[in-house]
């Protein structure tokens, strides 16, 4: 049995985000309490960006065991994103890049789940395009505790949402 949708996207996006930021940033902030505080504004962010992808997967109606055949495809992803690897490339260009690296396995194909598999791909790839920058500048501020973060990644975010329901509406799966 599979966790809920929501919590896998959750798992997802919290492990995602601690090695593409957290584990990056934790070196260069000797203080704990401060280092405690950027990953708690990181983990918030993770938390954030779930949220697009978890309403795609149930407007689409993915079961449980279909989000985790997709999250097993993902895996890797964790491995080949670095803050630096998301600056100054096109979205489209990495997702055919990921697509090709990480190619979605016999069981989505066999659920006839691949479009949605690679909008869900584009979707993290955009996350990560739209949060990466915000980072680097908090980064670039040595981690200023007045940069407000969670608002800046938020806003950010909600761009994907409105992107994913129309992505949805347009295969007939959401938005109705």
């Amino acid at each position: 049995m599979h966790p809920p949708i929501v919590d896998q996207v959750i798992d997802f996006y919290q492990e995602l985000f601690r090695l593409v930021f957290s584990d990056p940033f934790r070196p260069q902030i000797v203080d704990r309490i401060k280092r405690n505080a950027v990953i708690r504004q990181v983990e918030q962010s993770a938390d954030a960006a779930s949220q697009s992808l978890s309403r795609f997967f149930l407007n689409e109606r993915l079961s449980e065991g279909q989000v985790a055949d997709i999250f097993t495809c993902f895996s890797a992803l964790c491995h080949l994103m670095r803050l630096d690897d998301i600056a100054n490339v096109a979205p489209e260009s990495l997702v055919e890049e990921l697509l090709v690296k990480m190619p979605c396995s016999a069981a989505v194909k066999t659920a006839n789940q691949e479009a949605v598999y690679r909008v869900a791909m584009h979707s993290v790839v955009q996350v990560l395009m739209l949060a990466g920058p915000v980072m680097a500048e908090w980064q670039k501020l040595n981690f200023s505790a007045t940069f407000e973060l969670l608002r800046r990644v938020s806003d950010r975010l909600n761009q994907i949402s409105a992107q994913l329901e129309c992505a949805g509406a347009r295969r007939g799966g959401c938005c109705g």
